[in-house]
């Protein structure tokens, strides 16, 4: 049997814009499975060859995206690593970032060696190899690290324009920083804070040379003094570390040290007052950098439910407290979650025999949960905001009670499936 559950409660979601509510865009990092809704050039362009070692959500750093970039740059026809989602029309885009040497204790050893934040023309391409032109590169980004010296931390902002790269760069307090990258029309705003100091805007740029829809996203690189030594293709086609034979610059040695670490990618609808619409944000006479500030340098705050267990699953087993994301087993007080586990590295979670009760429950698309024989799992929703919803699958061959259900939202848009002799009820 499967059972459809109607909902008691009707959600209202607000449509801004061109019709993208962004927030549902936004990563916490959370979820491992969450790397597959974003997108990487190297796939979307046709590149054979890649120029990041490693990159993971909540794998290698919970709660993290981890980069690793291998001697790769983002200057002129240069073309680095870039995860990254298509956005339409205007946004706020908001990354807290941290760069460290591979050996994660000191800044990175290697000139030109950040991680930052990036907004990118697609190039359209699809097969590198036969499709790649000179003067293709449009970007603009902000990242932090090591730039033209390795002993004081620096942000490096870049606008390229036809592969024309203008950059500059200035010292920074840490390796680690909010950046905020705001498009309005075709003004790009720039801006950066570091913890417990206040927000500066970095740069404005007029990039209306930019289509509606833009590539934003996560940038690392790393060993310009390598990258240097090598022709624009040389270094686009080619994986470069010390695998590579033969090397034409053998007498200059690889030093790729870098590894960019990403706390959160949130994304916004901008919301303008009245009294700003219309206006050019990249000419300071039309808009103040206090004008800016005033409007964009809010706190950021998170996209996820915050205090929620959630399922990490690096193993089936319910009762193993490694499986959720404080490493401790939910209790009769936690709402639990259940993330996408559509990729190799989750396993989807089985309840075994034994009573369990939770507050609330989402079971994301993507998501699997599966109740054994023997066990029974109540979902009390008397507590405020308490909640039970189904996008994914549910396979009960065991007891599901829901109760407390008048006035809370429970909702099953996928599949709640009763076994045979199972046992699947709702109550008020």
């Amino acid at each position: 049997m499967i059972l459809r559950i109607i909902t008691f409660a009707v959600l209202l979601i607000p449509i801004y814009g061109n019709g993208q509510v962004l927030s549902e865009l936004s990563d916490e990092f959370d979820r491992t499975c969450s790397l597959s809704e974003w997108q990487n050039i190297e796939v979307v362009e046709g590149w054979q060859e890649t120029h990041l070692e490693l990159h993971d959500i909540n794998t290698s750093n919970p709660g993290q995206l981890t980069m690793i970039p291998w001697t790769t740059a983002w200057f002129d026809d240069y073309r680095s690593n870039l995860i990254f989602k298509e956005v339409a029309g205007d946004f706020i885009f908001t990354i807290l970032v941290h760069s460290s040497n591979k050996a994660g204790n000191d800044q990175p050893s290697s000139t030109f060696s950040l991680s930052g934040a990036m907004i990118r023309t697609p190039t359209g391409m699809t097969d590198a190899e036969s499709e790649w032109v000179t003067g293709d590169q449009n970007y603009v980004f902000l990242s932090i690290g090591s730039a033209n010296v390795t002993n004081v931390p620096k942000f490096e902002v870049k606008s390229t324009i036809n592969s024309n790269s203008v950059l500059n760069y200035n010292p920074v307090s840490g390796l680690t920083a909010l950046i905020r990258l705001v498009k309005i029309d075709g003004a790009i705003i720039v801006l950066h804070q570091i913890p417990g100091e206040d927000f500066v805007v970095r740069q404005r740029y007029d990039r209306s040379d930019m289509p509606d829809t833009l590539q934003v996203g996560m940038v690392t690189y790393t060993d310009w003094p390598k990258v240097n030594t090598y022709s624009y293709a040389f270094h686009n086609f080619n994986t470069l570390n010390e695998d590579l034979d033969p090397d034409s610059t053998d007498y200059q040695p690889f030093n790729a040290d870098l590894i960019g670490t990403f706390e959160y990618a949130r994304f916004e609808n901008v919301l303008l007052p009245t009294e700003f619409e219309g206006l050019d944000f990249s000419d300071e006479n039309e808009v103040t950098d206090i004008e800016i500030i005033d409007l964009f340098s809010y706190p950021s705050e998170s996209s996820d439910l915050i205090g929620w267990k959630i399922w990490n699953g690096s193993n089936s087993d319910w009762n193993d407290p490694s499986n959720w994301s404080d490493n401790s087993l939910p209790t009769i007080q936690d709402s639990i979650l259940i993330p996408n586990c559509g990729c190799p590295e989750v396993e989807y979670p089985e309840i075994g025999s034994g009573n369990f009760t939770f507050q609330s429950m989402i079971i994301e698309n993507g998501g699997q949960v599966t109740i054994s024989n023997g066990s029974t799992l109540t979902i009390n929703l008397s507590g405020p905001n308490a909640r039970f919803e189904n996008y994914g699958n549910m396979y009960n061959s065991g007891i599901i009670h829901i109760s407390n259900t008048l006035g809370k939202t429970v909702l099953n848009e996928g599949i709640l499936e009763c076994e045979s002799g199972a046992n699947c009820t709702i109550t008020d």
